[in-house]
């Protein structure tokens, strides 16, 4: 898994990606040649170690769906309302909001 570090490579995909808002996430996505990935979750979701788990199932969700992500670059924010839920819900929000975006198939 290849993550996007710069801060000048999320706002390229901020500006010129496709986004899609859910209940936990939004989701952006940029075709492109290669694959890559960044995951943003703010001080608003809570103190340093909620934002990690946050983060460590983040991480989890994409490994899980990489096999199926079209080559491009996905940026994965999460949403206040992330902290407490289950990690289904927000793998089903994630699977369904990549279909919306048409970077994930089955």
């Amino acid at each position: 898994m290849v993550t996007l570090k710069k801060g000048k490579e999320f706002e390229f995909i901020y500006k010129r990606g496709a986004k899609k808002h859910g209940y936990f996430l939004i989701l952006f996505f940029y075709r492109g040649s290669n694959k890559k990935v960044g995951f943003t979750v703010s001080k608003k979701v809570g103190d340093a170690v909620i934002r990690n788990r946050v983060r460590r199932q983040l991480r989890e969700i994409y490994r899980f769906y990489d096999s199926n992500i079209d080559d491009g670059q996905v940026v994965i924010v999460a949403k206040s309302s992330i902290v407490g839920s289950h990690f289904s819900d927000i793998q089903r929000e994630f699977y369904m909001l990549g279909m919306r975006l048409g970077f994930l198939h089955q």
